[in-house]
């Protein structure tokens, strides 16, 4: 009775526990599935979690007052000029922002303006916590948009046409064709200012697709005169490239849409009557277009009115108009390098395009697989908890079925006056072999001569370890197949050495036994240090540790050998 009750005890004890244990992991697996769901149910504000602006009022009214009335606008961004620094930080980039928008509005944007470089980075920095805030995107894209503004007032057209491809990319992490008509237009605008900085560098293509952007955008906004203008920038293009009968073509459909007067078909129809060798007629057309702001019609116009009047003997004139071509073919080969720079961002703009619409095709589908595989997922850890603590009571109930059978074969016995049955041996009781050696010399000779304790005495012969010197030894730390192979080589000597000392002393771990076999090999602390590849400190504590186990006096070498002498 005494053999059997402590073992009922102790299998109760075990049920509760897995119980209890299984009870803690389902509600910490429940908890873990509320933040994923409550993660996907919705979107955090950054201001709202900055608890910012706090003169969301004031910066409302004037964004509100800067489509109708920017003067006004204007005027109030100035109002709150002294009293801005006192805002927070959220605040005050706002205001930055809105004081350079008001100002380019109301065509006061001068090169002295604030720069907006600090604004930018400010809202780069929070959108990458809040990547899908809506309204810290549409403030992000306008600071890099007047940042370009700027740098285009400045000349700096590289950075411009960064600041503008960033805007682009920024915009379109939303479908543009869903947004509001001020994003619309906004869009339409940024696609506009590229298009002209691209067409002063003479990359038609890319000026072209801009302006065509742009004019999609503008048609659904039904903003005939914005258009109108689309058409004209196309059309300028059609006539750098020379082909005057597409331009005419362009010009004639923007004059149906807001008609400006006939000097925008100038260029091209005195184009055309150079080419029909009417020089006279060709001449009052060129110098038309001579007079206009396009680098492209007024270089074209120049080489042709300088060989009119060579033709004519007119060579003042001829002079003059072959200065300007020469100086502004000098021009353009000193525009060369930044042209390069340009098309290299456009083309790099392009392909992060393409891979962004890749994977806007996946994202919806993602949007509901990520929380669904959660789920799924939760749901069978969930199955397989249940199922595996079943399957371990089921097992508990068997043993305990076992025991109690036992038992009441032994209280039979007992009462017909024999011995006891033996208890059945439990899944976990270790069954111990014998050494295949008569004498501990013999195994003790087996165990030394094997290859693995061969390897490692050859490691550590001839260094000096010491306690200092552990770390200069990296190299002689032992593979996990090795202190494998060494732990195994003292099985087969003395009989499962690491399963006797588990038996005897149940305190003891997988790696206080290979300590011990490393021990029994006759290294000392330090070399034991560099062949586990840690510290002496940490070799030494293991020792005092296992001695304190064995609860011996003597060293922790003499006490194995004595150990394993009294097993013979």
């Amino acid at each position: 009775m005494l053999l059997v009750s402590p073992k009922i005890s102790i299998f109760a004890v075990r049920k509760r526990s897995e119980k209890v244990k299984n009870r803690g992991a389902i509600e910490r697996i429940l908890l873990f599935l509320l933040v994923i769901l409550a993660g996907c149910s919705g979107k955090k504000s950054a201001f709202d979690v900055l608890d910012a602006p706090h003169h969301d009022a004031e910066l409302r009214q004037i964004a509100e007052l800067m489509q109708d009335n920017p003067e006004m606008a204007f005027d109030s961004v100035v109002k709150y000029e002294n009293v801005a620094e006192n805002w927070s930080v959220a605040d005050r980039n706002e205001w930055h922002l809105r004081y350079v928008e008001s100002a380019y509005k109301t065509r006061q944007l001068l090169d002295s303006c604030p720069d907006l470089e600090e604004v930018a980075q400010y809202y780069d920095s929070l959108s990458l916590l809040f990547p899908e805030d809506e309204t810290l995107l549409g403030l992000q894209a306008r600071a890099y948009y007047y940042k370009g503004v700027m740098a285009s007032m400045q000349n700096e057209d590289l950075e411009a046409t960064r600041s503008f491809l960033h805007v682009l990319s920024l915009m379109e992490k939303n479908d543009p064709n869903q947004g509001n008509a001020d994003d619309k237009r906004f869009i339409a605008l940024t696609h506009t200012r590229l298009g002209e900085v691209l067409y002063y560098y003479g990359i038609n293509d890319l000026a072209r697709k801009a302006f065509i952007l742009a004019a999609d955008f503008f048609s659904d906004l039904n903003d005939t005169v914005a258009l109108a203008s689309m058409l004209r920038n196309e059309a300028a293009i059609c006539q750098a490239e020379k082909s005057y009968d597409l331009a005419l073509a362009k010009f004639s459909e923007a004059q149906g849409l807001v008609p400006i007067g006939s000097v925008v078909f100038c260029h091209s129809i005195g184009c055309k009557l150079y080419e029909m060798q009417q020089f006279d007629s060709a001449a009052a057309y060129l110098e038309r277009s001579f007079d206009l702001e396009d680098r492209f019609a007024r270089t074209d116009a120049a080489s042709r009115l300088a060989d009119i009047y060579r033709r004519s003997g007119e060579l003042e004139k001829e002079v003059y108009y072959t200065r300007y071509y020469v100086g502004n073919a000098l021009m353009e080969s000193n525009l060369a390098s930044a042209k390069m720079e340009i098309e290299f961002l456009c083309s790099n703009h392009e392909k992060e395009v393409e891979a962004t619409g890749d994977t806007k095709q996946n994202a919806d589908f993602l949007k509901y697989l990520i929380p669904l595989v959660s789920v799924l997922a939760i749901f069978g850890i969930l199955v397989y908890v249940i199922v595996r603590n079943r399957r371990r009571i089921k097992h508990i109930e068997k043993q305990i079925t076992t025991i109690e059978e036992n038992r009441q074969k032994d209280e039979i016995n007992e009462k017909s006056g024999k011995e006891p049955a033996i208890t059945q041996k439990s899944d976990n009781q270790l069954k111990i072999g014998k050494s295949a050696f008569d004498t501990f010399d013999e195994a003790w000779q087996h165990f030394n001569e094997c290859q693995v304790c061969m390897k490692i005495k050859k490691s550590v012969k001839g260094k000096d370890i010491m306690i200092k010197s552990v770390a200069q030894y990296p190299h002689i730390k032992l593979s996990e197949k090795d202190l494998i192979d060494l732990v195994q080589a003292a099985n087969s000597s003395f009989g499962d050495f690491s399963l006797r000392l588990l038996n005897a002393y149940p305190e003891l771990t997988t790696g206080d036994v290979r300590h011990c076999a490393l021990v029994l090999l006759g290294m000392n602390d330090a070399e034991i240090a560099a062949l586990d590849g840690i510290s002496y400190s940490g070799t030494n504590r293991r020792t005092k540790k296992i001695s304190g186990v064995f609860k011996t006096n003597l060293s922790l070498q003499t006490f194995l050998m004595s150990y394993l002498k009294s097993l013979f």
